[in-house]
């Protein structure tokens, strides 16, 4: 299946009201601060809606990120107490599958943007795509466990399908997070109008976008094969893995061939 490109103006009622909420959130950070730096104004907001909507608020999540400012989710408790109940939401783009859930991608659009955690240094893509992967990897090993496969590559591969905590809804989530973390990034610009841009212009291209990233198809894979085997602080991977025990290499590299052969998919 090929990405096909509309472009144009956001005709979405669910994401309009989503980003017109997001702006008065964004307004009030910056009434709060004293500020119009977007940088600082993205810093309040996110972890804003993680405390709020009480997702993305776990110990992995406050190891990891900003610390919460309690004086500003006070202010917007005051000013505005329900704007988090119209972004605690999902979305669609032109009726196209699947819907994205809000919090989630502006979740993992901090952790690209924005680890200033005190705890363990956590690689950007393991808050997006890489994380996903790898707490799906212990779930692969009970399969092949069960199935009495042999714990070979090849035969691995074959029940390496994009589910449980790595299904489509969550990976094309963290795609969207990686490429519209570097509209931010780039150009210093306010989630809303990172998000805006990226949905009325580049989305319908995700998959050749995010995989150019990396490179051609072969660096690619080679690229995510090489994140989810690195040499990461141990750490990393047992906050992926709490109560599974050890996971060898092969089910990681078994879920980098899926996901890569899933983005491949989308393109060619």
């Amino acid at each position: 299946m090929s990405d096909q490109s509309t472009g144009g103006t956001l005709s979405n009622m669910e994401l309009n009201e989503i980003l017109d909420n997001l702006k008065k959130l964004e307004d009030l950070a910056s009434e709060f601060k004293g500020t119009k730096d977007a940088r600082t104004i993205n810093r309040l907001v996110s972890p804003y809606l993680r405390k709020a909507s009480g997702r993305y608020y776990s110990i992995y999540w406050k190891f990891s990120l900003r610390n919460v400012d309690t004086e500003f989710c006070d202010f917007v408790e005051a000013r505005d107490s329900s704007l988090i109940s119209t972004l605690n939401n999902d979305f669609e783009v032109d009726n196209s599958y699947p819907k994205i859930d809000f919090i989630h991608l502006i979740a993992t659009i901090e952790g690209y943007i924005d680890r200033t955690g005190i705890g363990i240094p956590v690689p950007q893509s393991y808050f997006g795509w890489a994380g996903d992967l790898a707490s799906e990897a212990p779930n692969l090993k009970t399969r092949l466990k069960d199935k009495n496969v042999e714990e070979t590559l090849e035969n691995a591969k074959k029940y390496s399908k994009l589910s449980g905590k790595a299904k489509i809804v969550d990976i094309v989530t963290d795609i969207d997070a990686a490429l519209i973390s570097d509209i931010t990034l780039n150009s210093n610009t306010r989630f809303s109008k990172a998000i805006e841009d990226y949905y009325n212009d580049h989305y319908s291209e995700r998959y050749k976008l995010f995989r150019d990233t990396f490179g051609e198809s072969e660096e690619f894979k080679e690229e995510v094969k090489k994140t989810l085997l690195g040499n990461w602080d141990p750490r990393v991977l047992a906050l992926h893995q709490l109560g599974d025990g050890p996971v060898d290499g092969i089910y990681y590299e078994a879920m980098a061939y899926r996901f890569t052969y899933f983005v491949d998919e989308q393109i060619d």
